[in-house]
């Protein structure tokens, strides 16, 4: 789809975890995975994105990016290793083009945190 993810899992454990995604839509995308500062919010992660403020005040790592083209899938996957507990947004930076709103600015994240 363009502008939003498919559904997660509903339980997903920490530990070693493989992540990919197919890109169903018609513009290029990307699936981003960060991990959050203890105590923020993905509301507040869209709120620092919307208003220009600094990613780094509320997200504590990159853990990895994937990008696939409109009908593609990565040409690689993601190994990541989740922590129990903390909270992880997957997200699309991507823009259509320079002037048009951000992926993520389009509901294009959903996130999780691992048990």
């Amino acid at each position: 789809m363009d502008y939003a993810f498919g559904p997660l899992p509903d339980v997903i454990l920490a530990g070693p975890t493989v992540f990919t995604f197919a890109n169903k839509g018609k513009v290029q995308h990307e699936m981003a995975i960060v991990r959050l500062r203890d105590g923020v919010t993905v509301d507040d992660l869209v709120k620092v994105m919307k208003e220009g403020g600094r990613r780094r005040d509320v997200v504590e790592r990159s853990v990895g990016i994937l990008i696939a083209g409109p009908g593609k899938s990565p040409d690689g996957k993601l190994l990541v290793e989740l922590l129990r507990g903390a909270n992880y947004v997957v997200l699309c930076n991507l823009k259509d083009t320079p002037d048009s709103p951000g992926h993520t600015m389009l509901g294009m994240y959903k996130a999780f945190r691992p048990q």
